[in-house]
């Protein structure tokens, strides 16, 4: 009985390494890294991630490529701070007061390679026509960024951004 169950054992364990070399085996043909065990060390160099795993895939345009994520991500002036500051100092629309309308408005534009702002629109609107013009015009009016850059290169970044109207 004793043999039987070292057998099965031995068998189980056999396939399980045998299982797994031809793992590592199969990922080292397809140049992918798979996990190793703790008490072994990985035998392969980290690679590089491609454009389609970091998500940097350009959106092409006719005036050049406008990526969604870059090494560098653009920043406002002041950075985080000084865009809260600048959308903090948004005046409120009048009809918007006078009605009490509240509402978020999220808005996508391009970071130009020189800073600048351009194709500003409303992605999703708060509902209010007033609320969301108010916006994109604070958008467009935006001074410039500090330009978005991948491998050393100020490139044209799409970004998103919410604007929140709310009452005190």
């Amino acid at each position: 009985m004793r043999l039987l169950i070292f057998t099965i054992f031995l068998s189980i364990f056999s396939l399980s390494a045998l299982n797994a070399q031809t793992q590592r085996d199969r990922a080292a043909s397809e140049g992918t890294r798979t996990p190793t065990s703790t008490n072994r060390t990985a035998t392969s160099t980290p690679r590089a991630p491609s454009r389609s795993e970091m998500n940097v895939a350009p959106v092409t345009s006719g005036d050049g490529d406008v990526f969604t994520v870059v090494e560098v991500m653009p920043e406002f002036p002041g950075g985080q701070t000084g865009l809260n500051g600048y959308l903090g100092s948004i005046t409120y629309p009048d009809d918007a007061l006078d009605n009490n309308w509240q509402g978020k408005v999220y808005l996508s534009f391009i970071i130009d390679k020189d800073g600048t702002i351009s194709d500003v629109e409303v992605v999703r609107s708060s509902g209010y026509e007033v609320l969301d013009n108010a916006a994109k015009y604070h958008i467009e009016t935006m001074p410039p960024w500090k330009p978005g850059t991948q491998r050393g290169k100020a490139v044209k970044v799409k970004y998103t951004l919410p604007m929140v109207f709310k009452l005190g």
